[in-house]
């Protein structure tokens, strides 16, 4: 029964949390990706569309009780450089007030940044440069690596505490308060309850008060000298109090350290930088001071976020008219580059989106690539009175409808009343690979648990055969009082039964309690070890999903009760074909 029992259990518990899995990434997948997207072709890609606001109106007339919203994009592969070495991303000319009515676009946006192209810290971009809002893969070098906190004051912790939640360092955050010291770790799954954690400590301190400023900053700069040769990426000292440390004290816990530290750290203050001479300064260490108050959230996260707000990325690509020319005849094909400024990030949980997507306002997209009509003597775009591009092109429209479940029936008849000259993908069909991989995943793993039940069903059979054999003798005065084959087949399917109905119900029972307190259960195992079952920077959710579907749970009952059942099926057939003189000769 205790085989049954565990067996029924887990099968339970991986199913529901592979059904929770696939389901959220369906949806994360839905939230980026529109319900149906049109191209210009059925047959590729590269083709425009020059007139997309009639196409679109098309699209709504084909089915208006089902078209909810239309955004025209324009994508194109680029490579972008920013500081390392060139990668390959996208590049997404979009319209944010249409874009935001067909994806989840404006609900991924970081660090309290609109989801449009305006810039939160009120930077100005230099002229020739393009608004752009990225993924946090894309972002991930420009984010500071570690963040100290060093409160002077019990209105500093207290903001400090609040303001926990607004900064995003990638792996570490140290809290510095008087003599104690809290470090938090964020690269095992468990970043809220790191943070919370840390919020609850920094309210517990009483005495927050800095008797000794060149101490307090020599410990914040030791804790960012830690293997300096290993670690480039950016940090940062963030100072709450109302009065500033003095700049001698930054001098003094500079020159405090030992001399291999300062040759690979340098410290900006906010006066002057500290540098050692003839070192190789490979990594900074920015230091900030934050006055406490209501305004101490805002200030933070204009002033620590600033390493990528306003950054530029440097973009390469060839413009579709050379792609579909490839070259041919004399033309000679140049590389187009163009220059973007950061304004905002976005992390939709998709690892795909999250490290290639670069979003830009469409206008400018279609300047930068010659997507409009461009000039034959000067090859510049033509503009209008108001300095506006003409007869901007685009390379799809991505479609949002009120059942995401209809999308195929939709996209067919969108594919019709367009004559079949357009491209009409569904959101399943783009993503067919990933949605298939996750379904074939949960299907295997179902049938690799259910040996586990089936091992039980073995233990049944072991259990039950023995059982005959000891009762061979009762089993024999039974039939000689007139028991018939069936009685006796029907006493020990009942006694497999019994066991597979019993193993099931503790089974169920168990099942449903781990997965109601499933994320508690992961919560109390990070804090006794350390340990997260689940870690978010790998499956990229904040917690365990799980599903309890009914039909999968009576599915899993009923086929174990089936193989409980076939499991004593011999032993009672063995037990019911006793002759009950061989089985009294030697009583």
């Amino acid at each position: 029964m205790i085989g049954v029992w565990f067996g029924v259990m887990t099968l339970l518990i991986v199913t529901s949390v592979m059904g929770g899995f696939a389901r959220d990434l369906r949806a994360r997948i839905r939230g980026m990706t529109a319900h149906i997207t049109v191209t210009s072709s059925p047959a590729s890609r590269l083709g425009s569309m020059e007139n997309w606001e009639e196409l679109a109106k098309k699209v709504r007339a084909v089915a208006p009780d089902e078209v909810i919203a239309i955004s025209p994009q324009l994508e194109w592969p680029i490579m972008i450089s920013h500081g390392q070495s060139p990668q390959p991303a996208t590049l997404v000319g979009i319209i944010p007030d249409l874009e935001r009515q067909v994806s989840g676009f404006a609900e991924h946006m970081l660090d309290g940044h609109p989801p449009d192209f305006t810039n939160f810290s009120k930077q100005t971009l230099p002229p020739d440069w393009g608004p752009c809002i990225i993924g946090s893969g894309v972002l991930a070098n420009h984010r500071h690596k570690d963040i100290i906190f060093v409160c002077d004051g019990a209105g500093a912790v207290d903001s400090a505490a609040s303001a926990l939640f607004t900064v995003n360092p990638k792996d570490k955050f140290e809290l510095l308060v008087g003599d104690a010291e809290w470090t938090g770790e964020l690269n095992s799954g468990g970043e809220e309850r790191e943070l919370h954690a840390g919020a609850e400590w920094l309210k517990s301190r009483k005495d927050a008060s800095v008797k000794d400023w060149a101490g307090a900053l020599e410990r914040a700069f030791r804790l960012l000298a830690y293997d300096p040769k290993g670690e480039t990426r950016p940090c940062v000292v963030v100072v709450f109090g109302k009065a500033l440390p003095p700049e001698a004290a930054y001098r003094e816990a500079w020159h405090r350290l030992p001399s291999d530290q300062r040759r690979w750290l340098r410290v900006f203050t906010e006066a002057e930088i500290l540098v050692e001479p003839g070192g190789e300064n490979v990594r900074a260490a920015g230091v900030i001071t934050i006055e406490p108050g209501p305004g101490a959230r805002l200030a933070l996260v204009s002033r620590v976020q600033d390493p990528y707000i306003g950054r530029s990325i440097s973009v390469t690509t060839i413009t579709p008219e050379d792609a579909r020319d490839r070259g041919i005849g004399d033309k000679r094909i140049d590389p187009t580059n163009a220059r973007l400024g950061i304004v905002g990030s976005f992390n939709s949980g998709m690892n795909e989106y999250d490290t290639s997507i670069v979003y830009a306002p469409l206008e400018f997209v279609q300047r930068s690539l010659r997507e409009c009509l461009i000039d034959a003597k000067t090859r510049e775009p033509i503009l209008d009175a108001e300095g506006r591009i003409q007869a901007g092109r685009v390379n799809r429209l991505r479609v949002r409808i009120r059942n995401y479940d209809d999308a195929e029936s939709v996209a067919d008849r969108i594919r019709k009343g367009l004559g079949g000259r357009h491209g009409v993908i569904t959101w399943q069909a783009e993503k067919a690979i990933l949605l298939q991989a996750v379904a074939v995943e949960r299907t295997l793993t179902g049938v690799i648990m259910f040996f586990i039940v089936i091992m039980a069903a073995f233990s049944i059979l072991a259990i039950l055969s023995m059982l005959v054999t000891e009762k061979t003798r009762d089993i024999g005065i039974l039939r000689a009082q007139g028991a018939t084959v069936g009685g006796v087949m029907t006493i020990f399917l009942g006694e497999g039964m019994v066991i597979g109905i019993l193993g099931c119900g503790l089974g169920l029972g168990s099942a449903k309690y781990v997965l109601d307190h499933l994320n508690p259960l992961a919560d109390w195992l990070y804090e006794r070890t350390g340990w997260y079952p689940f870690p978010k920077n790998i499956y990229l959710l904040d917690r365990i999903p799980h599903q309890m579907d009914p039909p999968v749970w009576a599915l899993v009952v009923g086929a174990t009760l089936f193989v409980c059942l076939l499991a004593a099926l011999w032993p009672s057939w063995k037990a019911a074909r006793l002759n009950p003189i061989e089985a009294l000769r030697y009583e």
